[in-house]
């Protein structure tokens, strides 16, 4: 089972579990290109979930995957956070952001670079090593490791936008969204903007054009 969850703008995260668990020296991006250069206007991370079982002292490094399909080239950053359970069927994995979890795996998940540029239909290959001190406690530790696209500077020309718009047409309304609000059933946060949107659409206030 994967749990691949998406942030707010356009995130994706790679979940690591291990038994047990000073960094090492980090190994080189990877870079390739994909067989399509399709435009589908989103990035995939891959395999979405790492179990790994490991005795104090050892290490091992897990390749992961960073697709670019949004038709122009990125930049991506990089950011380990932890993350617990919850009982939500909605939400079974809540990231703490910066606070620490009580099996945190932060300071144990070494990245190569906390920020990366990927060009259209190219796939990195990003090598994150786990590394289990040798006085570690028996238990398991867990962590995230999260991808999301670098938000460009209102400074170099990029230009404020809304993600959601309502235009009146005829006697309704048009309610427009920048983003596939049911991008493969994943978001749940976005599918009930969509909900709202459909069924009660007539009543969100459009503001009448003044002269």
């Amino acid at each position: 089972m994967e749990y691949i969850k998406k942030l707010a703008g356009m995130g994706l995260a790679a979940v690591f579990a291990i038994t047990l668990t000073i960094p090492v020296f980090a190994q080189d991006i990877k870079y390739e290109q994909l067989s399509s250069d399709q435009i589908v206007g989103d990035f995939l991370v891959g395999p979405g979930k790492v179990e790994l079982e490991l005795n104090p002292g050892e290490s091992e490094t897990v390749n992961v995957t960073l697709s670019n399909r949004m038709g122009s080239e990125k930049t991506f950053t990089v950011v380990v956070e932890d993350f617990v359970g919850s009982e939500s069927t909605e939400q079974p994995v809540v990231l703490l952001g910066d606070q620490r979890g009580p099996y945190s795996l932060q300071d144990y998940l070494v990245v190569p670079s906390q920020e990366m540029t990927v060009g259209h239909a190219e796939r990195i290959v990003i090598p994150i090593t786990v590394s289990v001190p040798t006085d570690a406690e028996p238990g398991g530790r867990y962590g995230s490791v999260l991808f999301q696209t670098k938000s460009e500077s209102i400074e170099n020309g990029a230009k404020p936008s809304a993600s959601i718009i309502v235009s009146p047409v005829g006697k309704g309304r048009a309610i427009l969204f920048a983003d596939n609000p049911n991008f493969r059933g994943a978001w749940y946060g976005t599918n009930k903007l969509f909900l709202n949107a459909l069924f009660h659409g007539n009543n969100i206030s459009v503001p009448t054009e003044r002269n």
